[in-house]
């Protein structure tokens, strides 16, 4: 089954009129190392030089592929150079423009994971977005993610809006209503890197989350007798509350027994896979299970 490419926004940009042509990868001469300015990363947003790369999140229990996290990337408009998060993601938001990046690689990961759902009939699978704190002021994000899934034949249900505990850090900022609808409408909401940030438990009280994912920092601690007891903790805590967690930062196979053991259900991680772009991640999900 040919599926449909969602790599990247290269072409129409974010106005939608006109088509750009990005040069491929190459070797970075001198020069091309230099921080990315604000008016470079407008000439990408509006050239949809936005890239979605896929992390494979597994059911630790049996080692199937449940879902996937989308994820950010973006190509230098000038160089063609891909630039990895550290390199453009707080630039985007001090400058106010990482809903704009949110909402490109939502518009690529929503069709994208319907193609491959289709391709695996009757098992879960679900998309993880990450959200910024700016785009969950948008009162018009739940009518636009339920139109966009509506138009790829997603459900609702298979979308997993990922938020840090800082974006959630002001009660007052109007974020709840989003989160409230979102939820309304079937969205599972799940917080990322928890209990890394501020008031993690107040969020469980006011907020609907479902899931929860455990920071990679908890699993590379598992090696001790409190980082043990601690991600332990962690799982009890999403037991008591009826919410789904899952261990991110997987690397070795001690971890992940360790996560089997406390009933750890979900995870993602190096041990399973890099993010992969859609020809990597549909070859994965093709693959026979190990």
């Amino acid at each position: 089954m040919a599926l449909p490419r969602a790599d990247s926004t290269c072409g129409p940009g974010r106005h939608g009129s006109t088509l750009a042509v990005v040069p491929p990868p190459r070797p970075a001469p001198a020069g091309d190392d230099a921080p990315l300015t604000v008016a470079a990363l407008d000439r990408a947003l509006d050239a949809g030089c936005v890239v979605a790369v896929y992390q494979p999140v597994h059911d630790l229990r049996s080692g199937h592929v449940v879902g996937v996290e989308a994820l950010a990337r973006l190509r230098h408009p000038d160089t063609g150079r891909l630039l990895a998060p550290a390199e453009f993601v707080p630039l985007s938001e001090r400058s106010g423009r990482a809903h704009l990046v949110d909402d490109a690689v939502a518009s690529l990961a929503v069709p994208q994971a319907a193609a491959w759902r289709a391709l695996r009939p009757g098992r879960p699978f679900s998309v993880g977005l990450n959200v910024s704190a700016s785009r969950l002021w948008d009162r018009g994000l739940p009518a636009r993610l339920q139109a966009s899934a509506a138009a790829a034949g997603l459900p609702m249900d298979c979308l997993v809006i990922e938020l840090t505990e800082t974006a959630l850090s002001d009660p007052d900022a109007g974020h709840d209503a989003v989160l409230w609808e979102l939820a309304d409408l079937g969205v599972n909401v799940t917080m990322d890197d928890f209990c890394t940030g501020y008031s993690a438990l107040t969020h469980l009280l006011r907020l609907p989350v479902q899931g929860i994912k455990i920071d990679r920092a908890f699993v590379a601690a598992s090696g001790t007798r409190r980082g043990r007891q601690v991600l332990a903790g962690l799982q009890a805590l999403g037991d008591q509350l009826d919410v789904h967690v899952v261990a991110e930062g997987i690397e070795t196979t001690e971890q992940l027994d360790l996560l089997r053991e406390i009933g750890t259900p979900f995870g993602q991680g190096y041990l399973f896979s890099r993010p992969l772009p859609v020809d990597g991640l549909t070859q994965y999900l093709l693959a026979p299970p190990a």
